[in-house]
């Protein structure tokens, strides 16, 4: 199963990162499900929609074209967004 995953993934043109990024945020949120004591999916519907929705994905790739390509700078887009989203839950 975890190996059509990391295809389906792939297919999407996502970078390594972003797939290994987005596996830990899978655990993290499945882990605060598992253990929560509030009957509340919020913690998935928020990861569905930084993983799954469209209007988010053009933003997180704009902000990339903006930081990398036309500023020069690092990373801003779906590893950056992935990478804090990662940071916050595991906090």
């Amino acid at each position: 199963m975890e190996m059509a995953i990391h295809f389906y993934m792939l297919m999407q043109n996502k970078s390594q990162k972003e797939i290994i990024l987005e596996e830990k945020i899978q655990k993290l949120v499945a882990d605060i499900v598992e253990h929560s004591d509030i009957d509340d999916n919020l913690p998935v519907r928020m990861m569905k929609q930084l993983l799954e929705n469209e209007e988010i994905k053009a933003i997180q790739d704009y902000a990339n074209t903006v930081s990398i390509t036309r500023l020069g700078l690092n990373d801003h887009g779906p590893v950056h967004m992935r990478t804090v989203c990662h940071n916050a839950l595991d906090a």
